[in-house]
């Protein structure tokens, strides 16, 4: 009888980081604030998006001044320390029309949100007083630690290889505890990181943010089972991981019109263009999103990068020497 001679074992190929399981978490938080940044502005996905994206313009040279970084840890940013922004660079970066830019910004200053003169616009509201009039008790810097702590239990308790989430757990090596001594800058870095998600999110739908965050509350929505179950989020934690059974929930219309504060009918004529170009799939009794290339696999590499990045930029702000040493914002 002969023996069949085994050769040397083949290594199976590394995984890399469990980018979709990170990206899981990242994504629901995110999806938390920007909804309840939606309700604040009246379910306006493009005020909205302006709103984001003035704050950001008008506050990012902080981080490169140490005296204003030490200053503006707590309290109001100033209007005479945040630099206008010009209404054709918020039409050139958000891709709305100029009309519809200036409407809004018109309507924004009448009712007391933003200042417009020849130089540009500066809005008024703080971006943590957004967040706790949202319903977010302790501002968008608690809303940060609470992400901090889900990406460490992900970390510590669902055995991944170490050494591919080395990078990760290095981020996470700090005491983020200092984040409430420092609120106003960890809520400009938090509307840094949701306007770069919006904006990169938004690029398949062009300009129509609403489509945008329909599809993306469908995503997020629709795979909640993952993010809550561990099993299901190992099985499923890498990019080219096969989707487990039981791996998507169905998200009703009226359910998706509550989350974001749009019309219900809106709505449903938005979920019925994503389902007619496959991006969504109608099931008995709701709809969920739908796995394609041009989609997750290129956002989940782009979200952990951005995580990562916005991980330093809040490590620098919360070491005891910030107001020695200049603070660069997240790329």
């Amino acid at each position: 009888m002969q023996h069949a001679v085994s050769g040397p074992a083949v290594p199976a190929p590394d995984p890399g980081p469990p980018l979709r399981a990170i990206a899981r978490i990242v994504d629901a938080w995110s999806l938390d604030i920007i909804c309840n940044l939606l309700r604040f502005f009246g379910g306006d996905t493009r005020l909205t998006a302006i709103g984001l994206f003035i704050r950001i313009a008008n506050t990012a040279h902080l981080f490169d001044s140490p005296a204003l970084a030490a200053a503006y840890r707590h309290g109001l940013v100033a209007p005479r320390d945040c630099r206008p922004v010009k209404i054709a660079a918020i039409v050139a970066a958000l891709g709305f029309d100029m009309q519809t830019v200036r409407r809004k910004i018109a309507d924004l200053h009448a009712a007391g949100g933003c200042l417009v003169d020849d130089d540009g616009v500066i809005l008024l509201i703080p971006e943590y007083d957004i967040a706790a009039s949202a319903g977010h008790p302790g501002g968008l810097a608690a809303q940060l630690a609470l992400l901090v702590a889900q990406l460490r239990a992900l970390v510590l308790e669902n055995g991944y290889d170490p050494a591919a989430i080395a990078e990760l757990r290095a981020a996470l090596d700090h005491d983020f505890d200092r984040l409430a001594q420092s609120e106003t800058l960890a809520g400009l870095i938090v509307c840094q990181y949701l306007a770069r998600t919006m904006l990169s999110g938004s690029l398949i739908f062009g300009s129509d943010r609403e489509s945008a965050v329909i599809y993306f509350t469908i995503y997020v929505e629709s795979g909640r089972s993952l993010a809550q179950d561990p099993q299901l989020s190992r099985a499923d934690a890498w990019i080219d991981s096969d989707l487990p059974a039981g791996g998507r929930q169905s998200v009703t219309v009226r359910a998706i019109a509550r989350r974001i504060g749009l019309p219900a009918e809106s709505v449903r004529r938005k979920v019925n263009r994503l389902i007619d170009r496959g991006l969504i799939e109608r099931m008995d009794d709701g709809v969920a999103a739908v796995r394609t290339r041009n989609v997750v696999p290129v956002h989940a590499p782009r979200a952990y990068a951005s995580l990562l990045s916005t991980l330093a930029t809040v490590r620098r702000i919360t070491r005891a020497e910030t107001g020695a040493h200049a603070v660069a914002p997240a790329a």
